[in-house]
């Protein structure tokens, strides 16, 4: 007897492959997949070009039970490879009622262009009442491609500026670039969520003089998608901040253990740094603490990495490229927002 996964394809995949008599038994994990295309690989740059990327994940069943999220890359099941959809159907049909597979996935870690994790999830089969019918995707549903032609073109035009005027960028994220450019390059349908990513938020008073900042991934999100890398290292997700819609500042804190590493990272990109300075901290019980703090610059931008935050946090670092005319104007409308100390007397 035939059998089929009961699988809801939204989008990009021809009907027949869902094909299924009323009458026959059904098996289910409940999920939603489509084939990589070359659109889908050049955006998301995944670490192999064969799979199924799953588009949702119905909660309750046996793959969300499971772990698996929309996002994630299906490859192999036991030891059959998932090329395609095709592959998955196929396999489907020989699934059995009850029975425990091995999953293989790879998961996009938020936040970097290509950095990927492999991981394997064991997931039952079980009977489904009746087939899920291929629906009609809503326009949410539907991931078009982000337009990035205005960040290319502005880019082009950074490159033509000498070294010395052309802000800093970090992993592709370049100082000035627009909030606009920042919503496009980092543009996905959040699974349960009604917003899409990236997460623009901020102080309504900092709101209302055109200070804003924004995360690639929301708080809400699993910790593994939230994870970030600088030079090879785990971090914490990056912060950006925003004045008038332009970029001003990217804030990176991550553990002080890799302070070597990052540092050493930022020297092979930028040089030697321009200035270094040791830094003292004294505990209220008369412990004193050393660390370094290292700074490049040129005339539009600075970079600045600290060796520990200090006060009680002492196990971080932290590192921040800031443009010099935009951050002081996000300081001149700051100010504007605090009374002056005469005044508060």
């Amino acid at each position: 007897m035939r059998t089929s996964l009961a699988v809801c394809l939204l989008f990009l995949l021809p009907l027949h492959l869902l094909a299924a008599e009323s009458q026959e038994a059904q098996r289910s994990i409940g999920l939603s997949a489509t084939d990589l295309t070359d659109i889908l690989i050049a955006n998301l740059k995944p670490p192999i070009s064969n799979g199924v990327l799953l588009v949702d994940v119905e909660e309750g069943t046996s793959a969300s039970k499971a772990g698996l999220r929309s996002g994630d890359l299906l490859t192999r099941i036991d030891s059959v490879a998932i090329g395609n959809v095709a592959a998955l159907n196929k396999w489907i049909e020989a699934t059995k009622d009850g029975a425990t597979y091995q999953i293989e996935i790879y998961r996009p870690v938020r936040g970097t262009k290509s950095t990927w994790f492999k991981k394997v999830v064991a997931v039952k089969v079980v009977p489904a009442a009746f087939v899920v019918e291929p629906a009609v995707p809503s326009k949410k549903e539907v991931v078009a491609a982000p337009d990035l032609s205005e960040l290319k073109e502005w880019e082009a035009g950074q490159a033509k500026l000498s070294a010395e005027d052309r802000p800093f960028e970090v992993k592709g994220d370049r100082l000035g670039m627009t909030l606009d450019m920042f919503k496009a390059k980092y543009h996905r349908i959040v699974a349960h969520w009604d917003d899409p990513a990236p997460w623009v938020f901020g102080d309504k008073a900092l709101q209302q003089v055109g200070i804003v900042s924004g995360r690639t991934s929301f708080a809400h999100e699993p910790e593994e998608e939230q994870a970030t890398t600088i030079a090879g290292v785990r971090s914490e997700p990056f912060r950006y901040k925003f004045i008038d819609g332009h970029l001003f500042e990217i804030t990176v804190v991550f553990n002080r253990q890799n302070y070597p590493t990052v540092k050493s990272a930022l020297e092979d990109k930028h040089g030697p740094a321009a200035n270094k300075v040791t830094m003292k901290h004294q505990t209220n019980d008369g412990i004193t603490f050393e660390w370094e703090v290292c700074s490049w610059g040129n005339g539009a931008s600075e970079i600045m990495v600290m060796e520990r935050l200090g006060g009680p946090i002492m196990d971080k670092s932290y590192l921040t490229f800031t443009h010099r005319h935009l951050k002081q104007l996000a300081q001149d409308r700051e100010k504007k927002l605090k009374p002056a100390s005469k005044d508060d007397l």
